[in-house]
């Protein structure tokens, strides 16, 4: 009798977690660029996160949404921010980007540079928190050398800085206007 009801609760022992790990939803997650598959019973995305110590924040993309329920072989996506600094033209903007690249970057904030245009970091640098990019974006000047007239791009704050630029060294009679 006793080993009939040992047999017993080891025979449900067994069901039981085989139906409590058999009702886990399979859950596709990326996080960072980082894939991996949990099986879980969080009924929501935001329980998963917790349970993978991911705190979201606004800034951050998550697709689906935090408050979305979950289902078996569900795909999740969340990527981090950055926040980043942008100087054009002496102008200070600070941005939170999900974007890999500076190009990217460029891209999502709509900004468009000319080839003559100077930029702090090559296109395809990666995307760094708390990254400092500083723009200068150039313009056309009329530049006058000893009567021979040319039409150059600076980018330039001041004639010292547009001189030593294009390499222009100035002997004691030479004369600069402006």
């Amino acid at each position: 009798m006793i080993i009939v009801f040992a047999s017993f609760v080891v025979l449900l022992t067994i069901l039981g977690v085989l139906f409590f790990e058999g009702s886990k939803n399979t859950v596709a997650i990326t996080l960072n660029d980082e894939h991996m598959v949990v099986k879980t019973h969080a009924d929501t995305i935001k329980e998963i996160l917790d349970e993978l110590d991911v705190s979201p924040r606004s800034q951050d993309y998550l697709s689906p949404k935090a408050n979305t329920k979950v289902e078996d072989h569900l795909k999740v996506v969340w990527k981090q921010a950055n926040k980043v600094h942008i100087v054009k033209d002496n102008e200070k903007k600070t941005i939170w980007t999900t974007a890999g690249t500076v190009a990217e970057l460029l891209t999502e904030q709509k900004i468009v540079l000319k080839e003559q245009d100077q930029i702090s970091a090559r296109p395809q640098t990666a995307i760094k928190n708390k990254m400092n990019i500083d723009i200068k974006i150039a313009f056309p000047l009329t530049f006058v050398d000893g009567g021979k007239e040319q039409q150059v791009w600076a980018t330039s704050a001041t004639v010292a800085d547009f001189l030593t630029q294009q390499g222009t060294k100035l002997n004691e009679l030479d004369r600069v206007e402006p």
